[in-house]
């Protein structure tokens, strides 16, 4: 019994650090989001160049 009710707990475990993660990783997002806007809304108008080159950046290219 006692193996049974440490592999629930586990597995409990592991799924609460599994939310812990995606939480961490979506509150990021939401910081990353509200940084860019911050800049761009300071920066002067970006030409279609330069808005490309960004996007590549953002999707993991250079």
């Amino acid at each position: 019994m006692a193996a049974v009710h440490t592999a629930a707990a586990h597995k409990a475990h592991a799924r609460t650090a599994a939310e812990r993660r995606k939480w961490a990783s979506e509150l990021a997002t939401e910081q990353i989001k509200a940084y860019a806007a911050k800049i761009v809304a300071e920066a002067p108008p970006l030409t279609q160049d330069q808005c490309d080159r960004i996007a590549a950046v953002l999707r993991g290219g250079a």
